[in-house]
């Protein structure tokens, strides 16, 4: 059988957001100081004279890029226990990379089931913009590792295959498409609506009432694993803001 930590998922976490924070840092910095040193521009544009600045959410830096290229995002979920930050980072003025972190900590059970469920995940993820970087829709790959504790019955195919005195420790990598869509509230703020869909395959192993126990199918020595087609295993609504 595997060796499971059942922290993992906490420090894989915990891992996340000081990754997270180092990246957010500095651009907080450059863009405060970018934007104490801003001076107008004049440009030429089909025969009249304009006033350009960073303020200017139409006017695209060198490059090809967006003026504010980063987005830093918390999900809606958040009211639900599902802590969801992301950081998307915008390399094309159609093209974004967004690496993401998820956490959700019921050691317990869920409210309204008598299942516990532990679990961190992170993502990345690439999307393309028809429109623009960071409006509308966006479709693209995405890839995802995750360690977790739950029982499987959670599991789109397995429902009520678990009792209640089962629980399942284990870790899985995802792969997948995501489509989403983001609404421009103002010059920094949007709306993203993400799903994330695709391939999983798990490694794990269970215990039942505390006790490890083997399923007689697998040859002793061999770890359960498990892969199957997710109709989701990631989104929500995020709130972000631009830089």
């Amino acid at each position: 059988m595997i060796a499971f930590s059942p922290k993992r998922p906490v420090f894989l976490f915990y891992l996340w957001v000081v990754v997270f924070l180092l990246i957010q840092s500095p651009v907080l910095a450059e863009d405060k100081q970018s934007g104490q040193n801003k001076t107008p521009t004049l440009t030429a544009e089909e025969g009249h004279v304009e006033t350009i600045s960073a303020e200017n959410p139409g006017r695209q830096a060198p490059g090809g890029l967006p003026g504010k290229r980063v987005a830093v995002k918390l999900n809606g979920l958040l009211l639900a226990g599902v802590v969801n930050p992301a950081v998307e980072f915008a390399v094309h003025n159609n093209i974004s990379v967004q690496l993401e972190g998820m956490g959700v900590f019921y050691h317990d059970h869920v409210p309204f089931l008598n299942f516990p469920l532990v679990l961190g995940l992170t993502f990345v993820e690439g999307r393309f913009y028809p429109k623009e970087v960071y409006r509308g829709f966006y479709a693209g790959p995405n890839l995802g590792w995750g360690a977790w504790k739950m029982n499987k019955s959670m599991a789109p195919g397995y429902f009520g295959t678990y009792d209640n005195g089962s629980v399942q420790y284990g870790h899985n990598v995802m792969l997948g498409l995501s489509l989403g869509y983001q609404w421009i509230l103002s010059n920094r703020w949007s709306i993203d609506l993400n799903l994330g869909l695709g391939w999983q395959h798990s490694t794990y192993e269970g215990y039942k009432n505390g006790v490890l126990y083997t399923d007689p199918s697998i040859p002793e020595g061999q770890p359960n694993r498990s892969a199957e087609w997710m109709p989701a295993y990631k989104g929500g609504l995020f709130f972000s803001y631009r830089f």
